[in-house]
């Protein structure tokens, strides 16, 4: 491990020592698991097939930005984690960390690529348009990226994967690039915490001149969207929110200031949701120039959003409720196989199944039947999987943690 608390000066947050292990070293805030939830949950809808209700429809067309959500919660997290690393022990492991990235996120990655281009040909219980010359395609183009977790870039150059149910592993592939570098840059910044959130401001100005430079060349969609270079202000701004948590942290409040934020930030929660909503109901990837700085737009929203939920204990207390918790937990699952649930012939099947059931002209009623059927077996898929394989390198993975977070 580096230690860096020389480097500190004037401004430097001092690390104070304590042994490792200690139940106060642990990190764990239940209602961010809530939050991954609420996040699978609009990216379900927006792979799902749209519902026969217009405000569902407008759901499913803005379910996009759960991807934003759980990017910028993500980096919050393991921001985060590095810095209370560095606060408690008076540096940062890379070897650790890098070791704890893969073995939260490798196994299932592998797993998904396995199935999805060995089993799921084997079983030929796939839609008549997946033909064997759109796999061999896939494997050429986006295979070996994938493996080496640069799946966006290929996306970007040859568009979405067009065998299966697995292209949505873009975003993994985004975030795993990141935290390739951002370690080593908190490794330095972490006892500055001006500079720190200078340097984020400075990876939000890289994002939006990307995304400038995308729209005048032309880029064809999804190029904007899924290049590491012009998605960058996500996870920037999770990591200014976890700088500002820390110094929230830092200062205690009274029990009367305490509800005073409370209330303030429910008020703030309401206003900025409405203001996000707004934003997305003319929404258009393909024609709409001024794409660069809506997006960063809504960037900037959803992180308002999420440091309200942080703020107040009446909005997280529903997403703390163990039940959603447990969700959130397995939200990993749910988010790599959704896509068998939502658009595979099964899920299609299961659909007409409700259709015969229920009364044709009550069309809502087995949409949503449908749904609650398929949305089922994803969620025990995702547990058997969280439990019977993830599990196992989430205790190994538990070996090189520095600061405890959520038990697996």
């Amino acid at each position: 491990m580096l230690n860096v608390s020389s480097f500190a000066g004037s401004e430097a947050i001092r690390p104070q020592a304590s042994a490792p292990g200690k139940a106060a070293d642990r990190f764990y805030l239940r209602e961010l698991d809530g939050i991954r939830f609420l996040a699978f949950g609009l990216v379900w809808l927006h792979h799902y097939p749209p519902a026969p209700l217009r405000l569902l429809k407008d759901i499913k067309m803005s379910g996009w930005i759960g991807v934003d959500v759980f990017l910028v919660l993500s980096s919050f997290l393991i921001t985060s984690l590095l810095l209370v690393e560095f606060d408690t022990k008076g540096g940062i492991s890379l070897s650790r960390f890098y070791s704890r990235r893969f073995l939260r996120i490798w196994p299932l990655l592998g797993l998904a690529l396995f199935l999805n281009y060995v089993v799921l040909p084997a079983s030929h219980y796939v839609p008549a348009e997946f033909q064997a010359r759109a796999m061999w395609h896939d494997i050429r183009f986006h295979g070996i990226p994938n493996l080496l977790l640069l799946g966006n870039w290929s996306v970007a150059a040859f568009g979405y994967l067009r065998y299966g149910y697995i292209d949505q592993l873009w975003t993994i592939n985004l975030e795993e690039q990141f935290y390739l570098l951002w370690p080593i840059l908190l490794l330095f910044l972490a006892p500055y915490p001006s500079r720190l959130l200078f340097s984020c401001a400075g990876l939000i100005l890289i994002s939006y001149v990307a995304r400038i430079y995308y729209i005048e060349v032309r880029f064809p969609h999804p190029a904007l969207w899924v290049s590491t270079i012009t998605r960058l202000d996500p996870l920037a701004l999770g990591g200014i929110l976890a700088v500002l948590y820390r110094r929230r942290k830092s200062v205690p409040l009274t029990r009367a200031k305490q509800w005073r934020n409370t209330a303030g930030a429910a008020l703030v929660f309401c206003v900025v949701l409405a203001a996000v909503c707004l934003l997305l109901r003319s929404w258009d990837w393909t024609h709409d120039r001024a794409i660069w700085w809506k997006l960063g737009l809504v960037d900037v929203g959803i992180t308002i959003l999420i440091a309200c939920f942080l703020a107040s204990s009446i909005l997280s207390a529903m997403l703390r409720l163990a039940p959603i918790a447990w969700l959130g937990k397995i939200s990993y699952g749910l988010y790599v196989y959704h896509k068998f649930f939502a658009q595979s012939r099964f899920a299609m099947e299961i659909r007409m199944l409700m259709h015969d059931v229920v009364d044709s002209r009550a069309v809502f009623i087995f949409w949503l039947l449908g749904m609650a059927l398929n949305g089922t077996l994803l969620i025990g898929v995702s547990a058997l999987s969280y439990y019977g394989y993830e599990r196992w390198f989430l205790k190994l993975k538990e070996r090189f943690e520095v600061i405890l977070s959520r038990p697996a």
